[in-house]
């Protein structure tokens, strides 16, 4: 890769070996380069083409179609050895602060 993985990132990554989902697909990096630095991690949720418009969803490309929605209950660590492209350009912050924010409430303690 060219330059460092960044938070907002749209990267392809292998992660199934068989079944559905197995192959390349995107993913949506919310990690920052202080932590790919450290611990060569990247903390990533999968982007899908299928706008469910479920709470735990965000569409990033709000009027654009075909849909690309990031899947927020579904984040993983990945080793940055796994990621096998980043494509040109990130998402925009707004929309990347906004999976943050549903990944926020789905683990908050209750009070």
């Amino acid at each position: 890769m060219n330059r460092p993985i960044a938070r907002g990132d749209r990267v392809w990554i292998a992660l199934a070996s068989s079944g559905r989902g197995a192959g390349e697909r995107p993913w949506l990096v919310l990690s920052h380069n202080v932590q790919h630095e450290a611990v060569r991690v990247a903390i990533v949720v999968p982007v899908v083409d299928i706008d469910r418009d479920w709470a735990t969803h965000v569409r990033l490309n709000p009027d654009l179609s075909p849909p690309e929605v990031a899947v927020c209950e579904q984040v993983q660590s990945v080793a940055l050895g796994r990621i096998r492209r980043v494509d040109g350009g990130a998402y925009a912050p707004e929309v990347v602060d906004q999976v943050q924010g549903v990944l926020c409430r789905l683990t908050a303690s209750k009070r």
